[in-house]
């Protein structure tokens, strides 16, 4: 399986923020790297995953208290 490229809105909004999703998204087995843009106004993450849906990573960030949104999904990586 080739891996994909989700991006996604997101509420998460402070460096703070993004340190508490890194544990989350660094320790995902299926999630091979992401990164987001706090400059952006809808707070874009992109997540390089590999056998993982766009629910799923939705559902992880909600659990971690974060709101979010599918944007593009690229399954040609």
């Amino acid at each position: 399986m080739s891996n994909q490229i989700l991006v996604l809105k997101t509420s998460i909004a402070s460096k703070k923020d993004v340190k508490k999703i890194d544990i989350l998204l660094d320790c995902h087995p299926q999630i091979v790297g992401w990164n987001i843009d706090l400059e952006n106004c809808d707070k874009i993450l992109q997540v390089v995953c590999n056998g993982i849906s766009e629910t799923d990573i939705v559902e992880l960030l909600h659990l971690a208290g974060y709101e979010a949104e599918t944007i593009i999904r690229n399954t040609n990586y």
